[in-house]
């Protein structure tokens, strides 16, 4: 089944903390934060210099996030963090792809909020 609206095949967000991951979930989309130092942080704002900061790629489906990855990583004289992934890049991304990779996996639907303002006692109490 296919949620998200189509209206781009991929994108590159900027992450410190969950800007990835959450705009992903809520869209219905795959999102993955790289592995600090895989993909350059030069020219982005939010993170400089820390590692926190990061871009990683935002796609319709996995194929999609694991070729954008591809052409993302490498090292970068601009941002020494990059120099940790010389010789742990793989050929493709792609070649970790697995059809059935899930296959006989138990899966778990969140149904209440995590964040800042979550508080499970409250909400057992409350009930």
């Amino acid at each position: 089944m296919e949620f998200s609206s189509n209206f781009a095949t991929v994108a590159v967000g900027q992450e410190g903390f969950a800007s990835i991951r959450r705009p992903s979930t809520w869209n219905g989309i795959v999102g993955i934060r790289p592995t600090a130092g895989l993909v350059s942080r030069s020219g982005v704002y939010d993170g400089w210099p820390f590692v926190m900061g990061s871009l990683g790629p935002m796609a319709r489906n996995v194929t999609d996030v694991a070729r954008l990855l591809d052409v993302m990583v490498g090292y970068d004289s601009e941002d020494p963090v990059t120099a940790r992934g010389v010789g742990h890049v793989p050929g493709s991304y792609t070649k970790f792809l697995d059809r059935n990779g899930l296959k006989g996996a138990r899966i778990g639907i969140l149904r209440e909020s995590i964040g800042f303002e979550s508080d499970p006692i409250r909400k057992i109490s409350q009930k």
